[in-house]
């Protein structure tokens, strides 16, 4: 927080005595405090001259009188009152009582200094601070994400219309950051998956870090461009390209296709020769592992839709050796998302290693292999691989192969990155069953009951309501609008609810069902919360509809 922001914020919530203050607002308040006050001294420095003059040396009070009656004593008055309130706030802030504030110690307790740090500050063995909020339980509410300090997150949700996305850079930055060191010198490509989190402000920042990506879609492709991203660091997967996305694909040189199909293999040629050009292609390999993922995000059993079969992939590879198009340029897998075991990705490397022997005896050479399907994270305190390990496992399988490895992470980069804030509306009681009604619907987002997914729900410290057991519901005619059943949570109406670990997969999937706007986003950068995505109005979603009305 800024020195004027602070200012601001002292003065406008000076009888607020709920909630919480950050460290940098109380300390820019103080600083204010000390100014002005000595300001005001000095303006007062006449009269206050003339009473030391008399030397009287036992009329004390009548300096405090001209102290305090002077513009010294205004300037006292008008910064003591709304001291008083960010102290009690400060003091909340560090888990302490307000009441701490008529403490001798407060001047030291109120620096917010902790000689013992939370655990869970370390992920993947990057000292990330914990997100600056706390549960009424004192317990932080995010082990992952890493929110700088000084953004005060019940600020921003007063200041701010929920529900909205929160995502923060430097998370993002120190997962991606991890995957190329993981990789030391081994030649490899990063390509992240765009489905997983498509704002332009984050695959910006991506490909300013060199990142390649991928695509299952033109408008993908185009997001990709829009935001500086390289067309030649794209691979383009997906079952159902159409001839108009191979066609611009084409266009803008992406760096390879990822084949799903000997239709798809004849399509691509014959689009290719039209435009006399070549076509790069990898072959995508069904391997028939289970990937001890949810079903519906599995990807590499027989009877999903992806990928040709093992037992038919040199074959085709044989057809496409055929066709003047093709460039056979790598071969590819992908096992699902959410994986939190490295096993089904050395089970389906064997696989693929023996497809590769295969092919050079047939002297079909190919340059990389495209390793898919999303390494998985924490999202109830289960353990996920750290991306050093789910590395190693790739490059210690590979090591007497002499390939370039693509590897297609999404979830594991963007994750543990992303808030999504809510208000709550209204606590509900029925004579079985207590509900926080809050003001986000599935329609903003829908992992929760899409795939019965948990995620951690915790209160922005501003009531003080004993907790108790409910479901958290949305405001959509949907049974299935919920974000979490059973939880112990304190709230009421007015209060804010965090849903975390939601910067993946959350407001890709966002809607405008029951007609509701899609929310903002914003993005952490350093100590400033920056808007990276406009909240849409119901005349946004009304403008594409052409009326029959007269």
């Amino acid at each position: 927080m800024s020195f004027f922001d602070a200012v601001v914020s002292g003065f406008k919530n000076c009888f607020v005595f709920r909630g919480r203050s950050s460290r940098s607002e109380f300390w820019w308040f103080f600083l204010f405090s000390i100014m002005a006050c000595l300001i005001a001294l000095n303006f007062s420095f006449e009269n206050l001259n003339k009473e030391l003059s008399k030397s009287d040396i036992n009329d004390v009070s009548s300096v405090l009188r001209t102290l305090l009656s002077s513009w010294f004593g205004v300037a006292l008055l008008i910064t003591y009152v709304p001291q008083i309130a960010l102290s009690v706030r400060r003091f909340h802030d560090i888990n302490k009582s307000g009441w701490w504030f008529f403490s001798i110690k407060s001047g030291i307790i109120c620096t917010g200094i902790e000689p013992i740090p939370p655990e869970n500050w370390l992920e993947d063995g990057l000292a990330n601070s914990p997100i600056k909020f706390t549960s009424k339980d004192g317990n932080h509410c995010s082990k992952n994400a890493s929110i700088e300090d000084d953004l005060n997150l019940l600020d921003f949700a007063l200041l701010n219309q929920t529900p909205f996305y929160l995502y923060s850079e430097k998370t993002i930055l120190n997962n991606y950051n991890s995957y190329v060191d993981s990789f030391a010198n081994h030649d490899h490509l990063i390509c992240y998956s765009v489905k997983a989190n498509s704002n332009l402000s984050i695959l910006s920042l991506l490909a300013k870090l060199n990142s390649g990506f991928d695509i299952v879609s033109a408008g993908e492709l185009l997001r990709v461009i829009e935001a500086g991203g390289d067309p030649s660091k794209t691979v383009f997967s997906g079952v159902g390209k159409t001839e108009d996305e191979i066609r611009l694909a084409l266009e803008k040189n992406i760096m390879c296709f990822n084949i799903e199909s000997l239709e798809e293999l004849a399509t691509i040629n014959k689009i290719a020769l039209e435009h006399n050009t070549v076509a790069n292609i990898s072959i995508r390999v069904n391997p028939s592992i289970d990937a001890k993922t949810h079903p519906y995000i599995t990807t590499g059993l027989k009877d999903n839709k992806f990928g040709i079969d093992e037992s038919e992939v040199i074959n085709a590879y044989k057809e496409a050796s055929k066709l003047k198009g093709l460039n056979i340029f790598g071969i590819d897998f992908h096992i699902g998302s959410q994986i939190m075991d490295v096993a089904p990705y050395k089970d389906s490397l064997l696989k693929i290693i023996k497809i590769i022997n295969e092919l050079k005896k047939l002297n079909i050479n190919i340059t990389h292999i495209d390793i898919g399907g999303g390494l998985g994270i924490s999202y109830t305190g289960e353990k996920a691989p750290s991306k050093t390990e789910f590395v190693k496992s790739l490059t210690d399988a590979l090591k007497t192969l002499n390939l370039k490895i693509i590897i297609e992470p999404g979830r594991s980069i963007v994750g543990n990155s992303g808030l999504l804030v809510t208000k709550v509306i209204n606590v509900k009681s029925t004579p079985t069953k207590k509900f926080i009604i809050v003001d986000a619907g599935m329609n903003d987002f829908i992992r929760p009951p899409l795939y019965d997914a948990y995620h951690s729900i915790k209160e922005i410290f501003l009531s003080d309501i004993e907790k108790f057991k409910c479901d958290v519901v949305g405001p959509i005619c949907e049974t299935t609008d919920f974000f979490g059943k059973d939880r112990l949570l304190g709230a009421s109406k007015g209060d804010f609810l965090v849903i975390e670990d939601t910067g993946a997969y959350g407001s890709v999937f966002a809607s405008n069902y029951n007609t509701r706007p899609k929310i903002a986003e914003y993005l952490v950068k350093g100590n400033n919360a920056v808007l990276i995505k406009s909240r849409e109005t119901v005349e946004n979603i009304l403008a594409n509809e052409k009326s029959l009305l007269k």
